[in-house]
């Protein structure tokens, strides 16, 4: 059995010899982290700090023989982004040329039965007229920044218009503050 010194030396040993041959090493980190900026309300509740406002946001895609060629992000421009999509190539269908998707926030005003709110409602729109969405949709994710990183696991809900009832999405978490799910 080796000891736990010779083990010790050995790797050191190796390390040193990568140094040598490694003509101009190049270093290893985990990149900067740059904490997340405060959160932009539409409608900033009682007591929140003020910010600036939140932000849109919107990107396009070309479409060809029926469905978009290319994989497609949508995020808003604050730091840390409050919504950010992706839509995989193939996830939408429409007339050949682009497909346009917008995001705008809005401050919430009909939360789903039982529910809070935490933060900002944000509408997607995809244009033009008729675009829809596919089954290769199933594997977009969107992500949304709470405003808090307090109270019980959120759950984020859907509609497809102000008429239709709110649905529960399967929701995780993907950060402090951030929350995921398949859009």
């Amino acid at each position: 059995m080796i000891s736990a010194r010779r083990r010790w030396f050995a790797a050191a040993t190796l390390v040193a010899v990568g140094w040598l041959v490694t003509p101009q090493p190049v270093p290893v980190y985990d990149g900067l982290h740059v904490p997340d900026g405060p959160y932009r309300y539409v409608a900033p509740p009682p007591g929140a700090k003020p910010t600036a406002g939140a932000t849109s946001a919107q990107a396009q895609t070309p479409v060809s023989k029926g469905a978009s060629t290319n994989g497609l992000t949508v995020a808003t421009g604050e730091m840390g982004p409050q919504f950010s999509l992706f839509l995989p190539p193939g996830a939408m269908a429409g007339p050949d040329g682009k497909i346009e998707v917008r995001v705008e926030p809005q401050a919430p005003t009909d939360p789903p039965r039982g529910a809070t709110v935490d933060g900002n409602v944000y509408v997607v729109s995809l244009a033009p007229q008729g675009v829809s969405l596919t089954a290769q949709s199933a594997i977009s994710t969107l992500l949304l920044r709470s405003a808090s990183a307090s109270g019980n696991s959120p759950v984020m809900h859907y509609r497809a218009d102000a008429s239709q009832p709110w649905t529960a999405l399967e929701t995780t978490r993907g950060g402090a503050h951030g929350y995921s799910s398949s859009f």
